[in-house]
């Protein structure tokens, strides 16, 4: 036998060697160190009472549990018991536990060891459900065990596309289990599909149409992030756009609310804008004196322009306008060549600048017969129509220069001389006479298109 060290130190020397003395000596010195001296030595008096008896009862500081004891029979609540119907009556004691034949739960509350009976409290503190009495589905954690089971259909998902009234095979479902007729299948183009059968040979499912399509979420626009849309968009009802100081308006008082961007391979860079702007929006109720613009405009390179195109409000009553104003900071004001508006203050283009026939006004106040250069200062644009009788050569003269002579009338061989005049708004005009002896008609009327 070769040599061995045990465990704990012994040494086994090998079988037949002369070569033991080295082990000899280190076995006998740990056995000298287990023993120790008389002195060390432990006597009966030293060792705890439950050491010798082996009684629970003899240990000193006992922990302080309470036993659980089942009874052969059923109790009442707040009843008695007796000892022989329990499993064990071994140090029973008042706040042990006890679960009777009927699988109730009490607490022991009084002990009577003369009689050997026990005392339980006034209630049960709980019943225990016996296995044999639990569903088949408590015992097997299993759907398929419950009873009167509920009617459902599963969502599944399947990892292609569905053709209506087609087969898919099990392998592109999430998940199979309990698969049944009634389940619902989500395919990869959003389409929800209802399986209508099973084929467990062939591991195939049956559907018919999809019952609806789910929007896709890459094809829906959201309500923030930035996002492209494509496609002609037809809108039926108006598009209120609240849009923010944007820093690059003329004043912190405008207000952007439609930003288009021009060029979209420069975004923020060139765009079309139309925007509010009030001097004063502070002020609360529009005063007369404020002026309001709705602003077309343009921003190019970041650069902002400045009313190239608004309308101006002004002259406010009760917060309506009485004046709207078109306006524009472009030095050449023409509108276009091949289309032209078709209603200006209800007139076509061509006949704003007529005369308004029926609401001349008398000026033959201010034209004095004789020799004489009368002025006369339009508050509108308009025509000054005038026929004047003499003997003798006559000029009518205005700012263009516009010159009449007489005209013999052949019957009365009487002389006149009569024209028109164009005038414009707040420009004097000069009616200069020579030989003139009376005034047949003097009026000026107004254009059409004065507003």
């Amino acid at each position: 036998m070769a040599r061995q060290v045990l465990d704990n130190g012994i040494i086994l020397p090998s079988e037949y060697s002369d070569d033991w003395y080295d082990d000899m000596t280190s076995n006998l010195t740990k056995l000298d160190e287990v023993i120790g001296s008389d002195a060390e030595k432990l006597s009966a008096s030293d060792v705890g009472e439950a050491a010798i008896s082996n009684d629970y009862d003899d240990l000193d500081d006992k922990p302080e549990y309470n036993i659980l004891r089942r009874a052969s029979v059923t109790l009442t609540s707040g009843g008695t018991g007796n000892y022989t119907d329990l499993d064990s009556d071994s140090k029973i004691k008042a706040g042990d536990y006890v679960l009777d034949a009927s699988n109730k739960l009490y607490s022991i509350t009084a002990i009577d060891a003369a009689n050997s009976t026990y005392t339980v409290s006034a209630a049960a503190l709980f019943t225990v459900t016996d296995k044999a009495e639990l569903g088949a589905a408590a015992l097997s954690n299993s759907y398929d065990d419950l009873n009167n089971l509920p009617g459902y259909g599963i969502l599944r998902f399947c990892s292609t596309a569905i053709t209506d009234n087609s087969s898919v095979a099990f392998a592109n479902i999430s998940s199979v289990s309990k698969i049944a007729a009634g389940d619902f299948l989500l395919d990869t183009a959003a389409k929800l599909y209802q399986i209508a059968s099973i084929d467990t040979a062939n591991e195939t499912v049956s559907v018919t149409t999809p019952l609806t399509q789910l929007a896709v979420d890459s094809s829906v626009m959201h309500l923030s992030g930035d996002e492209t849309v494509k496609g002609t968009k037809t809108f039926k009802d108006m598009i209120p756009i609240d849009g923010d100081y944007l820093g690059n308006e003329p004043s912190n008082n405008q207000r952007t609310n439609i930003c288009l961007r021009a060029n979209r391979d420069t975004a923020g860079k060139s765009g079309a804008y139309i925007s509010r702007f009030r001097q004063n929006r502070a002020q609360g109720a529009l005063q007369t004196g404020d002026f309001q613009w709705i602003s077309f405009d343009v921003l190019e390179n970041e650069i902002r322009t400045n009313n190239v195109f608004s309308i101006q409000c002004s002259g406010w009553v009760d917060n309506v306008p009485t004046k709207v104003k078109l306006m524009s900071t472009a030095s050449d004001s023409t509108f276009g060549t091949s289309a032209r508006p078709s209603k200006i203050n209800d007139l076509n283009p061509g006949a704003l600048s007529l005369p308004d026939l029926d609401n001349g006004i008398d000026i033959s106040g201010y034209i004095t017969t004789g020799n004489t250069d009368n002025n006369y200062t339009p508050s509108v644009d308009g025509w000054i129509w005038i026929r004047l009788i003499g003997n003798g050569a006559a000029i009518i003269q205005g700012d263009f220069g516009i010159n009449a002579n007489y005209v013999s009338d052949n019957l009365t061989q009487e002389k006149w001389v009569e024209t028109n005049l164009f005038v414009t708004k707040n420009v004097q005009a000069t009616i200069r006479c020579r030989g003139i002896t009376g005034i047949v008609s003097a009026k000026f009327y107004p254009c059409l298109g004065n507003v």
